[in-house]
């Protein structure tokens, strides 16, 4: 008695199973799914009938009435003899004494004036043994398509050129359904299947702002297109397609198809249109016989409803309002920018320029290449701009440019230099100062595009691929005017005082922090290789605003320096910065190496 009981729940567990919707519940079909193949249509019906069979039903669909059913196949099926009771149907039983999950078969048949036979499928399809026709009419599909209410929807999936779709449990989860699309070997490259073979419940709410749908898919390959068909159920010569890659293989991704977005030598969207049927294409363009026989998933098939316009960039640019603005980093000269999570910061988003192995010695990334919204209000005694760097050389030339998007020729170019590695800092570019032999400002100009060079006039080749990031582009609105320097010079009052360093003789000087203390700032002057013996630099070339008070006894000036060397002579010279004829020079030794020391200058021993 137990065995019995035993095998009574096994069958009654594989009737009372999972029911789904048939994807032939008397909707048409034609040869080979072609729709010119107009005189071959007929009705089909293929669905679950008992605990051990299934049944198929065809009807013609025109006045040429139909005299063969064959069906090939069948999962071992045993074949009822045809049924041709009801006038102009014919049908046909399938059944097992174990029957399986899937049924895989095809459908043949011919008409009276038709003496071959039409065939439903290029290959077998594959239906659910449990597929069943509601008794009463489901509901027409409409957005979002989710493949859940199989009891209550008529999904009416439609294969064309070789696909082969079913409603399936979902392999990853198995409380959800989808569906299931084989791009078979024998597939066309536009294999794809139709979800609401005869239209969409509802139009597609297409609209300006409005145009994209998303669909859930499983490929099991990364880097393959798919393309999203929309189209007027009534009228196939208006449609609209798109594309997305996917980026994953073997696993869930929701891929976006945006409408606004055609693709090429396809129609444009045209919001007077009806767009009410929706078609899925796996792998564009790739035939089966060249990829082979691929599976792949598709679920939860949206539209988005009202799409945000981004809007072009405007300073300050943080690049934090990346669902709003449209920051439109365009690199040039072998540039690779993306906006990223700040490494230092997880909360914040910068944008990484990469400058590749390739890259020319002008590469850079242009933030906003249409233009900005509002054009940089330049002005006397506000000409700065400050960006906030990440570098990971000190002492590089970052230069940012700054012209009119509508007219190139228009622009200004100054440069700064990075003073720290591997660290953020801000540094500030005052266009008052422009690169020589580029434009000088001009305050009647519009500039109203910013690019941003990293270790500009060195290429790739030369520094290697190197990572920099960037973030704050912001115009510092009334600059203050900075004054000449006076002593003491202590280079600690940058943002008041232009200290004016100017290199003669192959010296290259800046201000930086001090290497032996990070709260002081000091001068750094190299002496290059290449240097004259009498190279040296001058603070405050225009000329300081108090005259040096010399007098009888009161001659002598100190400066602290730092020298790599001990015992060598270090000359201060002071003269009219109006009359370079009238100067003074003297010397000092330093006495110790690789530390700081205070030096005493005495002008009445020239």
């Amino acid at each position: 008695m137990r065995k019995i009981l035993l095998l009574l729940l096994i069958m009654t567990g594989t009737f009372m199973g999972f029911s789904q919707q048939s994807s032939y519940c008397g909707g048409e079909v034609r040869h080979l799914g072609i729709p010119a193949e107009v005189l071959s249509g007929v009705f089909l019906t293929i669905e679950n009938v008992d605990a051990t069979t299934m049944r198929v039903e065809i009807e013609s669909a025109n006045n040429d009435s139909i005299d063969l059913l064959l069906i090939t196949n069948g999962s071992g099926a045993m074949l009822s003899a045809q049924d041709s009771s009801e006038a102009g149907k014919i049908k046909q039983t399938l059944s097992w004494m174990t029957p399986p999950d899937s049924v895989q078969l095809n459908v043949l048949w011919s008409k009276r004036s038709f003496g071959g036979n039409w065939q439903l499928n290029p290959t077998d399809i594959k239906i659910p043994f449990l597929a069943a026709c509601s008794a009463t009419p489901s509901a027409q599909v409409d957005l979002p398509i989710t493949f859940d209410d199989t009891a209550t929807v008529n999904y009416d999936l439609a294969d064309f050129g070789g696909n082969i779709s079913q409603i399936v449990v979902d392999p990853t989860n198995a409380s959800n359904l989808v569906v299931e699309s084989v791009k078979d070997s024998t597939a066309q490259l536009w294999a794809g299947t139709t979800a609401g073979g005869t239209g969409l419940a509802s139009a597609i709410p297409f609209a300006a702002g409005s145009t994209s749908m998303t669909v859930r898919v499983w490929s099991p390959d990364a880097n393959i297109p798919i393309r999203l068909k929309v189209e007027d159920a009534s009228n196939a010569a208006i449609s609209v397609e798109t594309e997305a890659m996917t980026t994953m293989a073997m696993a869930w991704e929701t891929l976006t198809f945006d409408f606004s977005n055609n693709v090429s030598g396809t129609p444009a969207i045209n919001f007077a249109n009806t767009y009410d049927k929706v078609s899925i294409f796996f792998n564009f363009g790739t035939d089966g016989a060249t990829a082979g026989r691929k599976t792949y998933y598709w679920d939860d098939v949206m539209f988005v409803q009202g799409t945000v316009m981004k809007t072009a960039p405007d300073l300050p640019i943080t690049f934090e309002d990346t669902a709003t603005v449209d920051y439109d980093l365009t690199d040039f000269g072998g540039n690779i920018s993306q906006i990223v999570v700040d490494p230092t910061n997880a909360s914040n988003l910068v944008a990484e320029s990469i400058k590749d192995s390739t890259a020319q010695l002008w590469a850079g990334t242009t933030a906003g290449d249409a233009g900005l919204v509002t054009p940089l209000p330049f002005a006397a005694g506000s000409t700065s701009m400050t960006v906030r760097v990440w570098s990971p050389d000190a002492n590089i030339p970052v230069r940012l440019k700054v012209e009119d998007a509508a007219n190139g020729a228009i622009s200004v170019e100054t440069e700064a230099m990075t003073t720290m590695a591997m660290a953020w800092e801000t540094l500030t570019f005052d266009f008052s100062n422009n690169v020589s032999g580029t434009p000088a400002i001009n305050f009647a100009n519009t500039y109203n595009k910013v690019s941003i060079f990293f270790n500009f006039g060195t290429d790739g080749a030369t520094a290697g691929r190197k990572t920099y990031y960037w973030d704050d582009v912001m115009f510092s609105s009334g600059t203050a005017m900075k004054t000449a320097p006076d002593l003491p010079i202590t280079f600690e009052d940058t943002a008041t005082v232009d200290y004016d360093l100017t290199d003669f003789g192959g010296n290259i000087s800046q201000i930086v922090v001090d290497p032996t203390n990070a709260s002081n700032l000091v001068a750094e002057s190299i002496k290059d290789s290449t240097a004259q013996l009498w190279a040296g630099t001058t603070a405050g070339d225009a000329g300081l605003v108090t005259p040096l008070p010399f007098a009888a006894g009161s001659t002598s000036m100190t400066v602290r320096v730092w020298s790599p060397d001990a015992n060598i002579p270090v000359r201060l010279k002071v003269e009219d910065a109006a009359n370079g004829a009238i100067s003074v020079e003297t010397e000092a030794m330093t006495t110790m190496a690789m530390a700081w020391e205070t030096l005493t200058f005495d002008f009445s021993n020239n």
